[in-house]
């Protein structure tokens, strides 16, 4: 039985794989025609989606069917970070464009997802490029954030060894540049080993946190009100990595439920995996829990999570569609069970999965 499964899985693989030849990521010609959406990316699981929770959990009830992942198939899509605005479930994530003969990311534009019902999912776009913001080189749209405060959409961005913030009152754009420079960079005092993969958490007071980090170093400040510029001095986040040889990397995501603060992140070495770590206070001390998320493929994994209409949703990238390509991931989205101060492990529905 577990050989047919896995000739099925192939040969459903193959046929991704068929299609996707269609759009060539080196192709930039036919980037455009290739980017739109059609009906077979987001059909219902006719099964009824992910299975139940695993036994001693006690989850919120479950909202019905959600779509197939990766949720698009005709673009390749890396760094998945949620947020959830006036009804609608978005997900903020990098292009990727298929890298060969060695290792690199070659990301050309940040675009935006969203459902209001997590099975029809609709595709807005590109909403930035690198090449858009001064001081950003191009073809470098790694991990990023978005969160609504004070009428804007503050979008927070990365490349390989800098973070900055840039707005709009439209979630689609156009975004300015507001400070003109990096946020953070080697010149920060504190910085981390490698500034990259933003979040922004904001607390039930209203205090917002930026954490971000790479290379085994994560970091954190106080925002001010303005939300783009610091009110406190950048401070380190230690307690997250186990005793297990599963070190901190990089892609740091906070959220709170029943008191108790999550923060789930990917690990080293590859192929990394998605742990989190808890805490009383947004300041710690931090302490290391369980693995949630396996890996995804060859390469890196990124985590984000959102509550909506009564579920927590939990988004990932997997390496599918290109065959375990690390440079050419694509997005997909589970549910995800949280009981006291605990996360259960994460069912993947994606086919590549076992």
């Amino acid at each position: 039985m577990h050989s047919v499964l896995r000739f099925s899985k192939i040969l459903l693989l193959s046929v991704c794989f068929a299609i996707a030849a269609g759009c060539d990521s080196e192709n930039v010609d036919s980037q455009v025609e290739c980017d739109q959406p059609t009906a077979e990316l987001a059909k219902v699981d006719p099964d009824g989606g992910t299975p139940s929770a695993p036994p001693g959990l006690n989850p919120s009830p479950a909202q019905g069917k959600q779509a197939d992942n990766p949720l698009f198939k005709d673009f390749r899509s890396a760094d998945p970070s949620p947020f959830v605005h006036d009804g609608r479930f978005y997900i903020v994530c990098g292009e990727d464009r298929e890298v060969t003969g060695g290792y690199d990311f070659l990301m050309h534009s940040w675009r935006l997802l969203s459902s209001d019902d997590m099975i029809n999912w609709k595709y807005h776009g590109e909403i930035l490029r690198p090449d858009q913001v001064s001081w950003m080189p191009k073809d470098r749209a790694w991990a990023s954030d978005i969160i609504y405060r004070n009428g804007y959409f503050y979008f927070y961005i990365s490349n390989d060894l800098q973070v900055g913030v840039l707005r709009s009152k439209n979630v689609e754009g156009p975004y300015e540049d507001v400070l003109g420079k990096p946020l953070i960079d080697s010149k920060t005092p504190n910085h981390s080993n490698r500034d990259i993969d933003p979040h922004c958490f904001v607390d039930d007071d209203g205090q917002a946190y930026l954490f971000w980090g790479g290379d085994g170093a994560c970091r954190y400040v106080k925002l001010n009100d303005d939300m783009i510029s610091f009110a406190s001095d950048v401070m380190e986040v230690p307690g997250v990595s186990s005793g297990d040889g599963h070190r901190f990397l990089e892609a740091p995501f906070v959220i709170k439920e029943n008191g108790t603060y999550f923060m789930m992140f990917a690990t080293q070495p590859w192929p990394s995996e998605i742990h989190y770590a808890t805490a009383s206070t947004i300041n710690g001390p931090w302490e290391h829990q369980a693995r949630i998320g396996a890996a995804t493929g060859n390469g890196t994994n990124h985590p984000g999570a959102a509550y909506f209409k009564g579920q927590w949703w939990y988004t990932y990238h997997t390496e599918e569609l290109s065959g375990g390509n690390t440079s050419s991931r694509c997005v997909c989205v589970d549910k995800m069970y949280i009981n006291g101060d605990k996360i259960a492990p994460v069912i993947y529905s994606s086919f590549w999965m076992d």
